[in-house]
């Protein structure tokens, strides 16, 4: 979309209810592009901070080119 901005979204669903708001962002994300007719897909980095709420990652790698993910929480909001 742009020349010069790279999007980061940083997401760690731990409980449930940190699942369900990642949800919610990422139908928004996505309907977003859709209404109006631009994608942030290579400019869009996600980062999964280590999440163990079954079927979030699999909402990230369905919905985003570029996943990265780490299996232990790495700590950023300490």
């Amino acid at each position: 979309m742009t020349d010069n901005t790279l999007y980061l979204i940083i997401t760690c669903c731990v409980e449930q209810t940190r699942a369900t708001t990642q949800k919610k962002v990422v139908d928004n994300l996505q309907r977003e592009q859709t209404n109006k007719s631009y994608s942030i897909t290579d400019d869009l980095v996600v980062f999964d901070n280590g999440s163990t709420v079954s079927g979030t990652l699999n909402l990230l790698r369905n919905n985003f080119a570029h996943v990265v993910t780490t299996h232990k929480n790495a700590g950023f909001w300490s």
